[in-house]
């Protein structure tokens, strides 16, 4: 018998399935036990035909209006044996990777956790002899409370003519194909086994003979882009997003390039995104975006494609984007760590080879600068020590309990606290406006604290905290700069969105902030 989805939800057959397994378990010698053992056969199977082998469901809401909601990340594990699984992700403590239980008689492995209802994060599913590197990089979910419907970091679709769909039964649709008909109706069935439909709007796609054009990446994009499930406005599902850039390479729009200077930045990669139609000789100017951590901001997140939707939707202006790689782990940590000779080459080489390279404005206003992590506070750092050339600083996450360490910098015999606090105090706040843009997570609270110095046990302040705390004491020195906090940890899924957010500079207020005493804001190097 043909049961339909919506006949039968992943809540419903895990609660009959736990009900059925525990009876099992109680009574093995009851002499319905193999009628009983098919019928948990059939559930299971109908409960994978409804969710994907890994994957999470809602199993309560609390009655307590708390904010939380109970959920379960369940994985198709051994039924013949028990296997460890274990669940990692950035809402979890450090270190605390829960192993999933199995339920008896079964190959479904399940653990329960509250989560906070807007709640955006990551987490894999790790089985014995998986690399945690490895399957973070290539099969990591994405979780966006509060429907609790994960979806794959690197999702694929590929189109098919509805033709082909046995009896257009939209049951019978396999997941991540689109199926396509004549008219431009579509139905899909997204990684997690929802049915979607609906009609692609033929007067800004083109389906004309779809039949010989399926594999043609701009028809794919345009109907993917129809279609996108998107978590946040600007930002396109990864499928989405990998064929808008192949469109971009081929359209001009964007390239890579490298460094070509002589110095201890020569050969250092960067990729440039033109706005459609780019003209060298619009008035006004282009505006400028620059981003740290280049590679990340377009093979993690989907900058280039948000950039394109965000110039599109009017909600900023139209825009160059710059992404600057990193040089490598080692030296990412050195350059972005309040390091001036890194900000200089920045703001008095690397820029001016930009302006003369691309029609952009050399109004600082015009010019922001970005970054996570300990990209975030180089960028943060940049604008505090160059606010004549870069008059907005966005920082995801920015690693600004860095400035707890107190080993001092080889380069400069100095913590970063020092350096830091160091620019604030010679910001030139009466000739100069800068908006800081900060956001930090939830989750990036005193679990996640660094110790001071290694080998030690005194922590650093969380990167919430830090971001807190610097946020004041920079708007205590005339610098207008916004902390907010955004329900999630350090990930990309948290920052491709609040990227967007931050361009906005929605928070952002007419006047500077008013100077008041700082005695008891400057940061120590205690906790």
């Amino acid at each position: 018998m043909n049961t339909s989805r919506s006949e039968l939800t992943s809540e419903q057959a895990l609660m009959g399935i736990k009900k059925l397994s525990a009876e099992i378990s109680a009574f093995p010698n009851d002499v319905e036990i193999e009628k009983k053992q098919h019928l948990l056969d059939i559930l299971v199977n109908k409960f994978w035909d409804i969710v994907e082998n890994n994957s999470v469901i809602n199993t309560r809401i609390p009655p307590d209006d708390n904010n939380e909601r109970e959920v379960t990340f369940v994985c198709r594990g051994n039924s013949k044996s028990t296997e460890k699984i274990n669940l990692f992700g950035d809402f979890l403590k450090p270190g605390n990777m829960p192993v999933l239980e199995k339920i008896p008689g079964t190959n479904i492995y399940a653990y329960n956790k509250n989560l906070a209802n807007n709640l955006r994060t990551e987490f894999i599913l790790l089985k014995s002899g998986d690399d945690l590197g490895k399957k973070w990089e290539g099969d990591r979910y994405v979780l966006s409370m509060p429907n609790a419907r994960p979806q794959r970091y690197v999702p694929g679709y590929d189109l098919a003519l509805m033709s082909s769909l046995p009896n257009k039964d939209e049951n019978k649709a396999e997941k991540d194909i689109i199926y396509l008909a004549d008219d431009g109706q579509y139905v899909v069935r997204d990684p997690q086994g929802l049915v979607k439909k609906g009609k692609v709007d033929t007067t800004v796609v083109d389906i004309s003979n779809i039949a010989t054009r399926l594999n043609e990446s701009t028809l794919k994009s345009a109907i993917l882009k129809e279609t996108s499930k998107a978590g946040h406005t600007h930002v396109p599902s990864r499928e989405l997003a990998k064929l808008e850039l192949q469109n971009m390479e081929s359209e001009g729009r964007f390239f890579r390039l490298t460094i070509d200077e002589d110095g201890p930045y020569k050969g250092r990669e960067y990729w440039v995104h033109l706005p459609e139609n780019y003209n060298n000789k619009q008035k006004p100017p282009y505006s400028l975006l620059l981003c740290l951590d280049g590679q990340e901001y377009h093979s993690h997140i989907p900058t280039p494609s948000i950039m394109d939707r965000m110039i599109e939707d009017n909600a900023i202006k139209p825009t160059i984007t710059v992404l600057l790689a990193n040089k490598g782990t080692e030296d990412r940590f050195e350059e972005y760590n309040c390091d001036m000779e890194f900000t200089d080459f920045l703001a008095k080489k690397f820029i001016p080879i930009i302006q003369e390279q691309f029609h952009i404005s050399r109004d600082p206003n015009d010019a922001t600068i970005a970054g996570s992590s300990m990209g975030g506070l180089g960028a943060i750092y940049t604008g505090l020590t160059h606010p004549k050339v870069f008059g907005n600083v966005i920082s995801l996450s920015g690693s600004l309990w860095k400035a707890d360490e107190i080993t001092p910098s080889k380069q400069y015999k100095t913590t970063t606290g020092e350096r830091l606090q160091t620019a604030i105090d010679n910001f030139p706040s009466k000739n100069c406006k800068l908006k800081i843009e900060m956001k930090a997570g939830t989750s990036e609270n005193d679990d996640w604290a660094r110790p001071k110095k290694v080998g030690e046990e005194e922590p650093c302040r969380s990167m919430l905290k830090s971001n807190h705390d610097f946020a004041e004491i920079m708007n205590a020195k005339g610098i207008q700069a916004d902390c907010k906090e955004f329900p999630g940890g350090h990930n990309d899924a948290c920052w491709q969105g609040l990227l967007s957010e931050g361009l906005t500079h929605k928070s952002y207020q007419e006047e500077a902030p008013q100077k008041t005493n700082t005695d008891n804001l400057k940061p120590t190097h205690r906790c």
